[in-house]
């Protein structure tokens, strides 16, 4: 591992072969093309752990929307860290004008919400095979 101790400043292609440590925050401006994410995620680095509550209700008051970058005029799909801020204030980091979404967060809310979603249909499934 190379560990970085000062501001690197890369004008065009970064090419990593191995594995580089970052003492702090990593800041990338345009597209990073990797293989994996893998993020800490070990229950002995958390304490209050607990179940992510009306997860469908959040579900449903967060739109997924297409939207142009200013930057450079290109097309994409995502969430507006505003709105995501609404729901669930601890997945949106900054300040107004460049707040960022922990894209990670809203996984555990999805799975919440497919976990009630299918009680739900269980529910009904039982109450069309009871009539």
């Amino acid at each position: 591992i190379t560990k970085l101790d000062k501001d690197l400043s890369v004008g065009d292609t970064l090419d990593v072969g191995k594995a580089v440590s970052f003492g702090s925050s990593l800041s990338v401006t345009g597209e990073v093309h990797t293989v994996a994410i893998d993020t800490s995620s070990d229950a002995a680095l958390k304490t209050n752990i607990r179940n992510i509550e009306d997860a469908e209700f959040k579900i449903n008051n967060i739109n997924g929307v297409e939207f142009d970058w200013i930057h450079d005029g290109s097309t994409t799909y995502g969430l507006v860290a505003q709105d995501i801020e609404e729901i669930l204030p601890h997945a949106v980091k900054g300040v107004e004008g460049s707040k960022k979404i922990n894209y990670n967060a809203i996984v555990g809310l999805l799975v919440e919400a497919v976990k009630e979603q299918s009680e739900r249909i269980s529910e009904l499934e039982s109450m069309l095979n009871n009539n």
